[in-house]
């Protein structure tokens, strides 16, 4: 088989509700996303979102990394296609990830394969603000069957803790919690932060409190916490797994595949995780369905805690015919081939698009 065609979109996809991060807020997601066709008639999707500041790259200089790319890889066998692109992940990952999934599913990877339905369980965001609505949020979630609940920290510490306790006191015994501060407290703030946390029960980790670079803060952190910490921007390669298992009071660390390379790397560096003596969690909260039934499927049989691949649930509109299905806080991941892309929805939301065939390498639209 060789790859015939590639095309890439930039999508752009409003969420139900804005998410907010401690640097930012989502209104919508837009991801570049890859379609993939082999000479023999398959194809695979896959995708990656580039937030400036979580990754070093840029939005532009990914979107010409994937362009130059699929110009390259046209009429090339697959598997060389993967060798060449996987070289490419340290420099570039979301980019290189993002056809590194499409071509790995349409050369049909042994762990996209779902000869059994599963279930995931998977992890709910808390959005709102205000002390009752959010009651009320925690109330609806948790009756929704979901036993683990994202909270969002690193915006100010005394709000921060105040919107802890009150998420704590309505979930007390029938939810864990999962702190999220997504690299914005400095030293000093996540010092005070921690005085706040102690004895506040059913936290089940502090993911990201100091830079992702910073690793000194992180480390001091971890050792001062009396929740395991989680680090999840400051993880890229194995060489960042095994930095992060000599730290003292880390216990997790959290992937997305798109910063891992892809599927396979993805999978390897969940097992690297296991073989440090750590636990993996993994999903990227702001990716559509493509990368999340891939992550999905990922997580069978490597992990063991709630699934953060739930960005597909805050898009208004899915991207696949057959939409994933959340019941009772969990995806359920249907057996049978790999999933199709409804049409009519991509191109309602693609905002640019380039082709790139054997005829032609090349041409916009």
């Amino acid at each position: 088989m060789k790859i015939d065609a590639i095309h890439l979109y930039r999508l752009s996809m409003p969420l139900k509700t804005p998410y907010a991060v401690s640097r930012k807020v989502f209104h919508e997601i837009t991801p570049m996303v890859a379609e993939v066709r082999g000479s023999e008639g398959g194809q695979g999707w896959g995708e990656a979102l580039i937030t400036p500041g979580y990754t070093h790259e840029s939005v532009e200089g990914g979107w010409d990394f994937c362009r130059n790319a699929a110009s390259a890889l046209i009429g090339m066998d697959p598997m060389a296609a993967l060798a060449i692109l996987r070289r490419q992940v340290d420099q570039h990952p979301c980019a290189a990830s993002t056809l590194i999934a499409a071509l790995e599913m349409l050369t049909e990877h042994e762990a996209l394969r779902v000869t059994q339905t599963a279930r995931i369980p998977l992890l709910a965001p808390c959005h709102a603000k205000d002390r009752e609505a959010l009651k009320d949020e925690v109330n609806g979630l948790i009756e929704s069957g979901f036993a683990t609940l994202k909270v969002k920290a690193g915006f100010d510490v005394d709000g921060d803790l105040a919107r802890l306790h009150v998420i704590a006191d309505a979930a007390r015994g029938r939810a864990k919690l999962r702190i999220d501060a997504n690299c914005g407290f400095s030293l000093d703030d996540a010092r005070r932060y921690l005085d706040g946390l102690r004895g506040v029960p059913d936290v089940e980790l502090l993911e990201q409190p100091c830079g992702a670079q910073d690793w000194d803060s992180n480390a001091e952190v971890a050792r001062l916490s009396p929740v395991p910490v989680m680090l999840d921007e400051s993880i890229y390669s194995l060489a960042d797994i095994d930095r992060a298992a000599s730290l003292p009071g880390v216990g997790f660390i959290k992937l997305k595949m798109k910063k891992t390379g892809g599927v396979e790397l993805l999978c390897q560096a969940l097992d690297h995780i296991h073989a440090r003596g750590l636990l993996p969690v993994l999903g990227d909260g702001v990716s559509t369905e493509i990368g999340c039934w891939a992550e999905a499927c990922a997580w069978r049989g490597r992990v063991r805690h709630a699934g953060e691949m739930n960005g597909f649930a805050k898009t208004r509109e899915r991207l696949f015919q057959a939409p994933l299905a959340v019941e009772q806080g969990a995806l359920s991941l249907e057996a049978g081939g790999m999933p199709a892309i409804d049409r009519a929805v991509l191109d309602a939301h693609k905002v640019g698009q380039e082709n790139y065939t054997l005829a032609r390498s090349g041409g916009k639209r």
